[in-house]
């Protein structure tokens, strides 16, 4: 749904994935990635250094992601939630099982900002910690 005059903008997405987990321990345990969408344009700071400043343009959103588990499994393991702050972003994921469901929540938040060469490493960090958090995996055991 279009919430122009709000500044926002919603999308309501459902799929099956018969097979998207990763079975583990003859099958007794079930491993999967809740982030379904990586947002990869926000990691291309590969570089060890950097001799000019980045500019980071604004941008922002907030996903919910709802995984039916399966009858025959229960949850073992969740990530830890994640919170990173910085001067010029945040992100944070949430995990809550509730009703044979996962639900899954990251937002981000950029802000405008020049970042000087000499403090690249900060935004750099910034963005290899949220890939690490979006690479955590869910663990159900079978019941």
């Amino acid at each position: 749904m279009d919430h122009s005059a709000e500044g926002r903008f919603e999308l309501k997405v459902s799929f099956a994935a018969a097979h998207y987990a990763q079975p583990l321990e003859q099958n007794r345990l079930l491993l999967f990635k809740p982030t379904i969408v990586a947002r990869r344009e926000s990691l291309l700071l590969t570089e060890s250094s950097r001799k000019r400043p980045v500019v980071l343009e604004p941008r922002a959103y907030t996903e919910t992601v709802r995984v039916k588990l399966p009858v025959d499994f229960k949850m073992d393991e969740l990530p830890e939630p994640a919170k990173i702050e910085t001067s010029f972003g945040a992100y944070a994921t949430t995990y809550e099982v509730k009703d044979d469901q996962l639900l899954f929540t990251r937002s981000l938040v950029v802000r405008a900002a020049t970042i000087p060469a000499e403090q690249y490493e900060s935004v750099r960090s910034f963005f290899a910690r949220i890939r690490a958090a979006e690479q955590s995996a869910v663990v159900l055991q079978r019941k």
